[in-house]
C-alpha cells in the first residue's frame, strides 16, 4: 500500500495544493493527513480540499483540538460541519502494518526530534507492535532506527523548519520510505495570512525561514521534560 503522509499542513493552502498536484501523478492508495491540518491562514479552504479527496485519512494533531486556545482564531472561522468533522479524528491509525501518529508513537502531544535520545525513544516505543512509525509535530524530517523500530518524521507541508522553503512530506510503502520536498508559492502563503491573526508574525517566520533543523531540535529538547 502506497501512503502519502502529509503532516502539519497548518492551514497553508498553496503548499497543500502543490503537494496534491504532485500526488495526482503518483496516485497513492491513501493520503494520510498526520495532524495539525487547519491551524493557519486558510482553515476553511484546507479542510474542504483535504476532505474532498476520496482516499484521504486523518489523525488528530495537538492543535486540531477545537478547544485549544492557540487556534481559537481559526476555529471561529470553521463551519459547524467542519467542526464536527475535525472532532472525529482518531489519535492514530495503522495502515499496512505502519503506525501513524502526530506526536510520539504513544501521544498526540509528546514531541520527538532528530536528537531525542535513543533511550527515550525506546521507552516511547515500548509495547508498540508496528516496526515502522510515522510522525509529524516537530516540523523537520528525519529517519531514525532504534532497535527493531524505525521512526520517521514526514516533515511539515505548511510550516517546515528546514533550511530550504517548501512543503515536506513522505511516501511510505511498507518498509520503503521516501522523504520528499515540493516547491510552492511561499509569498502567496504569507499573503494569505490574516492581519488579525494574533499569531501572524510567528506563522510568517515559520513559513519563510530559513531554519536550522538541528538547532531547532536542540532547542525543543532543551525545553521539554523527558
Amino acid at each position: 500500500m502506497l501512503v502519502a503522509a502529509l503532516c502539519d499542513v497548518e492551514g497553508n493552502l498553496p503548499a497543500l495544493d502543490a503537494v496534491l498536484a504532485e500526488l495526482g501523478r503518483i496516485q497513492p492508495d491513501v493520503i494520510l493527513f498526520g495532524g495539525d491540518l487547519y491551524c493557519g491562514a486558510q482553515p476553511v479552504e484546507v479542510i474542504d480540499r483535504a476532505r474532498s479527496l476520496p482516499n484521504a485519512r486523518f489523525i488528530l494533531g495537538n492543535v486540531d483540538r477545537l478547544d485549544d486556545p492557540h487556534v481559537a482564531f481559526q476555529v471561529a472561522q470553521l463551519r459547524p460541519d467542519q467542526r464536527d468533522f475535525v472532532a472525529t479524528f482518531p489519535e492514530h491509525v495503522v495502515l499496512d502494518g505502519v503506525r501513524y501518529s502526530h506526536g510520539s508513537p504513544r501521544s498526540v502531544d509528546e514531541i520527538v526530534t532528530m536528537v531525542t535520545p535513543d533511550d527515550v525513544l525506546r521507552e516511547m516505543l515500548d509495547g508498540i507492535e508496528e516496526r515502522v512509525v510515522v510522525i509529524g509535530h516537530s516540523h523537520t524530517q528525519f529517519d531514525r532506527r532504534v532497535g527493531d523500530h524505525r521512526i520517521v518524521n514526514a516533515g511539515s507541508v505548511g510550516a517546515a523548519w528546514e533550511r530550504e522553503t517548501g512543503a515536506y512530506w513522505a511516501l511510505i510503502d511498507g518498509d520503503d520510505v521516501e522523504l520528499r520536498r515540493t516547491a510552492y508559492d511561499v509569498d502567496a502563503a504569507i499573503q494569505a495570512l490574516h492581519a488579525d491573526d494574533p499569531q501572524r508574525e510567528m506563522r510568517e517566520g515559520w513559513i519563510r525561514g530559513p531554519h536550522d533543523p538541528r538547532a531547532v531540535a536542540e532547542r525543543i529538547e532543551a525545553s521539554v521534560e523527558r
